[in-house]
């Protein structure tokens, strides 16, 4: 619980320690002022690597502050905010700031608010610009058919190539009230070859039915690397599952 004068301190502190290359705020409630400073100082950290400020409460406002610090954090490989309160303004400015962290890997944005719009941001501003995501986890959104939507149109190319995004390893997108119709995007986008590295996907709780869930399992045959598929708490029974077998 640093909020406040802590926070104020903490930012003084770290002012002048241009080597750091970790932070970890986890848990911390710095506030929206604590993240204003905490940013400020951020932009001097050349070497900063690894954010993880999950677990803050952090608001839109509080977003837009980090999008700034993070225009200056050029070897960012890892940046975890799940679990804050950012929605789709504050998405929209990580997504541009964050295209100048051309070495990001991991991306955490589980538990917020971004909505459809917000992923809509993250598929316009950032997705086609990234050579390098590995991880994107963006459960518990709310994204809907439509979000999901955008961002299968975003792991491709206008020509029908793979896109940048195609070094993806890890996808997650449970509970976001995807439906069939977001599960019938997503499906489309790894049959056509897009996701040739993916490892881990997660389509849990998003009120897939045994129709549904067909053209997704059937698409999981161009993911010859696949090793992990969550779909638990769906409505998926025995066609579905045999579906899967088959």
């Amino acid at each position: 619980q640093i909020e406040g004068e802590g926070a104020k301190w903490m930012a003084r502190g770290l002012v002048d320690c241009q080597t750091l290359t970790a932070i970890s705020l986890r848990w911390s409630h710095p506030g929206v002022e604590g993240v204003d400073l905490l940013a400020g100082a951020m932009r001097r950290y050349g070497l900063l690597q690894h954010i993880d400020l999950s677990h803050n409460k952090i608001p839109d406002m509080g977003a837009g502050y980090l999008a700034m610090a993070l225009k200056e954090c050029h070897h960012i490989t890892f940046l975890d905010l799940s679990y804050n309160e950012i929605g789709p303004l504050g998405t929209g400015q990580l997504a541009y700031a964050l295209r100048s962290c051309p070495r990001l890997l991991h991306l955490a944005l589980e538990h917020n608010r971004l909505g459809a719009q917000g992923v809509a941001h993250l598929a316009e501003l950032l997705l086609p610009h990234l050579l390098s995501l590995r991880f994107l986890d963006l459960e518990h959104n709310a994204i809907g058919p439509e979000g999901v939507s955008a961002l299968s149109l975003a792991l491709l190319s206008r020509s029908g190539t793979p896109s940048p995004s195609s070094s993806l390893t890890v996808l997650r997108l449970g509970s976001n009230e995807a439906r069939d119709e977001g599960v019938t995007a997503i499906a489309g986008c790894l049959a056509s070859g897009a996701l040739p590295l993916l490892q881990n996907l997660s389509f849990a709780a998003n009120r897939l039915s045994d129709e549904g869930s067909a053209p997704l399992f059937e698409a999981l045959l161009h993911c010859p690397r696949l090793r992990v598929l969550r779909v638990p708490c769906n409505k998926i029974g025995p066609e579905g599952a045999t579906s899967l077998a088959s």
